[in-house]
């Protein structure tokens, strides 16, 4: 066996060990403040976008994809399906609980805790524009995102309503990380990780970034899964709200495909070698 079939044949056995006791290939945020934030947030989008295939995605854009099914009115007067752009703190273009989007469904588990009258809708989520966004997440999120409204816990259950399977999700996250929020993907095995944003993007655990950071977070896995909760905690009584755009599930190769094209790759150099 020459060099190169060596070499070959010990990535795809390497691949396949590590396939088989691996889950999460990669869970990392890239971005940060200002322009050269954005810029690594685009950078890894891009990234994501040319590494993985069958894309869907949550834009929020769709013309009457959200629209609020029993407007509720609150005490002090506002209307949960519409917005007064004069107060951004209580403006919105609608207001839910939860929310069933393209990629699953997004659901305010456990609301801010530490709310005032200038928030008058904690148990909700909602969608907004640059119209009644606030903190500098208009300035990074285009058209329509979620917004956390403060939410101390927000679980979003992945799922495109096809049945589809996918190993790969990605998105954009604005102006979170106030207090070293983290972000748990958990799969219906029970299997789980954690991301720490402050730690991803290299900055001091629980110091506070600047209003309106960006990241694109990119989580591959070695195995495919049609159900999994991916979990945004603040903490408790953090008050650290985010917006959240361009929801992404996808697929990458799987590693033990590699490896099994790594080994047919060996195969071929060794039969031809023979015939030489």
């Amino acid at each position: 066996m020459n060099n190169l079939s060596k070499a070959v044949l010990g990535v795809a056995i390497s691949a396949m060990a590590t396939s088989a006791g691996a889950a999460i290939i990669k869970f990392e945020a890239a971005g940060g403040d200002g322009t050269a934030g954005m810029q690594a947030a685009n950078d890894a989008r891009n990234n994501f976008d040319n590494g993985t295939y069958n894309q869907v995605t949550e834009t929020f854009d769709e013309p009457g994809e959200f629209v609020a099914s029993n407007p509720v009115t609150t005490e002090n007067g506002v209307d949960l399906d519409a917005y007064d752009s004069s107060n951004q703190q209580e403006s919105w273009v609608v207001a839910q609980e939860s929310f069933n989007t393209r990629v699953g469904t997004i659901t305010n588990v456990r609301e801010d805790g530490t709310a005032d009258e200038t928030d008058p809708a904690t148990d909700k989520l909602m969608i907004e524009n640059e119209d009644t966004g606030e903190f500098g997440r208009d300035a990074n999120l285009d058209g329509q995102w979620l917004d956390s409204n403060d939410a101390e816990i927000v679980e979003w259950d992945i799922d495109d309503g096809n049945g589809g399977k996918f190993n790969a999700l990605g998105f954009f996250l604005s102006d979170a990380n106030d207090q070293g929020a983290s972000l748990e993907i958990t799969f219906a095995d029970g299997l789980s990780k954690t991301l720490n944003l402050n730690e991803a993007l290299g900055e001091p655990t629980n110091e506070r970034l600047g209003d309106g950071n960006i990241a694109w977070i990119t989580l591959y896995s070695d195995v495919f899964f049609d159900s999994a909760t991916l979990t945004f905690d603040n903490g408790v009584n953090e008050n650290d709200g985010w917006g959240i755009d361009d929801m992404t599930i996808a697929r990458v190769p799987e590693p033990g495909t590699l490896a099994l094209l790594g080994l047919g790759l060996a195969g071929l150099s060794l039969t031809r070698r023979r015939r030489s």
